[in-house]
């Protein structure tokens, strides 16, 4: 079988959740994390970094939803990435001030990152990466989600407080939990040719350039698969470059066993059932003939990141325990 690789351009853009209370899903999202309310029906909610088209978190209502069961497997969590460690420092401080807990932190060198829940139970994980000039710089507050959170806020103590996050603002990556690793690596790398690495923790991440990491994969073997109608994630959206994607994908589906259909909103978008149960849609974005090249970024100034060892992985515990809202508070004082 010939050899076939997503673009290296790449890039999940869109998830789409079910939720039990629209409500309180464009609260957090709009309120707390500073995304903004492009489109609102009764029953749907659209949300974006730019505060235009497209969407990046869509939310979708379903009273009836199925409450996650504490053994699916399923989305872990959801990575948002945002394009400074200021950025991330405001996003952190409004969590803060509105007293919304966190689940955990991880600061290390390459990245500085804080989970949090969002109200029906997804985990959203928000972070930065930092250029590689800086690691080393300062390691008094290594794998140490106190003394990184204390040192991210501190930094911004004096600067106003912003109510909409940055429109370079991305979703990074996406993390899964699997049942069966040999299905869901058949399918994102030898299917959809997306190119894999090992962690030192057994996970493997999968990436279309072979540097940034956009799905990763977790062996659970005691997990059931999630109910189709579960409260989370529906489906999620990954941008390419061209139409051709679109149909070789397509014709490479029925080889696999995979089931394709084109999407009744676009003809640039295909639908593509992952072995994990949701739904996979790939859309091409057309480059106009008069729009000019991105610019090139200088290798010197690229942002890496490195797989997180089983030590930081360990030091990843809940900052909720750790940590009290006054204590957090005093920081601003």
């Amino acid at each position: 079988m010939c050899t076939f690789h997503l673009p290296t351009q790449t890039r999940v853009n869109e998830l789409h959740f079910r939720t039990r209370n629209l409500d309180d899903a464009a609260r957090f999202y709009s309120v707390i994390l500073g995304l903004t309310v492009i489109e609102r029906t009764d029953s749907e909610v659209l949300l974006s970094a730019n505060g235009k088209g497209p969407a990046m978190i869509r939310f979708t209502l379903d009273p009836a939803a199925a409450a996650r069961r504490a053994n699916e497997n399923g989305l872990t969590h959801a990575g948002i990435q945002f394009p400074s460690r200021a950025d991330l420092a405001f996003v952190i401080r409004n969590l803060v001030r509105n007293e919304y807990p966190f689940d955990g932190g991880v600061f290390q060198d390459a990245s500085e990152s804080i989970f949090v829940n969002d109200p029906d139970g997804n985990v959203i994980e928000m972070y930065h990466g930092q250029p590689e000039k800086v690691w080393g710089t300062d390691q008094s507050w290594h794998n140490n989600p106190v003394l990184g959170l204390n040192n991210l806020l501190a930094s911004i103590k004096n600067e106003p407080i912003l109510k909409r996050i940055s429109p370079e603002t991305t979703i990074g990556h996406l993390h899964f939990n699997v049942a069966n690793f040999e299905s869901a690596t058949r399918f994102f790398h030898d299917y959809l040719g997306l190119e894999p690495a090992m962690a030192a923790d057994g996970s493997v991440s999968f990436s279309a350039d072979g540097a940034h990491p956009q799905i990763e994969i977790d062996r659970h073997k005691n997990t059931i698969r999630h109910a189709h109608n579960s409260v989370g994630l529906v489906s999620y959206k990954v941008a390419v470059p061209c139409s051709e994607v679109l149909f070789a994908l397509n014709q490479r589906a029925p080889i696999f066993g995979y089931e394709t259909a084109p999407s009744p909103e676009s003809p640039n978008l295909l639908e593509i059932h992952d072995p994990l149960g949701f739904v996979l849609e790939v859309e091409a974005h057309e480059k106009k003939e008069d729009e000019a090249p991105p610019a090139e970024v200088s290798s010197n100034n690229k942002i890496q990141f490195k797989q997180r060892t089983p030590v930081e992985t360990k030091n990843a515990f809940s900052l909720s325990t750790k940590l009290g809202w006054k204590d957090l508070l005093s920081i601003f004082a």
